[in-house]
């Protein structure tokens, strides 16, 4: 097991934390001697939880701390760059190796992993939007656009650069005023005289 954990990892020198992810996980799964319980059921008498746990090497940042950061580095970087390297007897606090090499110890709330899609947008149907920090973008295409007051943009199946269909020509006499109608309402305009 700590052979395949370590498959994708240029540091070969993180054996031993390598180990201690594939003790630390071979104690949540099931095993046969124990009737179907797992390591940890039978020692704490309470099931596992698993929805903690990270592939090893996996790039992360950790947050730094202001009581660390140096006076007036307002625009220094506020997280340090590095990869998962293990869990600690808590779960919410993992092991992280630094890019300097140094190993710290820190809380789930404090790293933010790299590389990994929202679970929410991992099903996405547009995959320009399966990385994108608005959850609300992932479950319909473009949901704001359906009630602008632009027509072009409410009927995408009619865009403005193209011809105009047969079946629906553009009427700018009624288009331009109801626009006209709906900037004023929305800002408050009261109309010409």
């Amino acid at each position: 097991m700590v052979r395949c954990i370590l498959i994708n990892i240029s540091d070969k020198r993180l054996w031993a934390e390598a180990c201690s992810v594939a003790v630390y996980i071979r104690n949540r799964l099931p095993h046969s001697s124990l009737q179907g319980k797992t390591p940890y059921e039978a020692l704490y008498k309470t099931k596992p939880t698993i929805a903690h746990l990270l592939p090893f090497g996996q790039s992360c940042f950790a947050h730094i701390h202001q009581e660390k950061r140096t006076p007036g580095s307002k625009l220094q970087p506020r997280a340090e760059k590095g990869i998962f390297i293990g869990y600690t007897d808590s779960s919410s606090i993992y092991r992280i190796q630094l890019e300097n090499k140094r190993i710290i110890i820190i809380r789930a709330a404090n790293c933010i992993l790299a590389n990994s899609p929202t679970p929410a947008l991992a099903n996405s149907p547009m995959p320009a939007l399966a990385n994108s920090p608005m959850p609300a973008l992932a479950n319909s295409p473009m949901p704001a656009l359906a009630n602008s007051p632009m027509p072009a943009l409410a009927n995408p199946s009619n865009p403005p650069h193209a011809a105009p269909s047969s079946s629906n020509p553009p009427n700018p006499a009624h288009a331009a005023p109801r626009n006209i109608q709906l900037i004023q309402s929305r800002y408050h305009l009261r109309p010409r005289q």
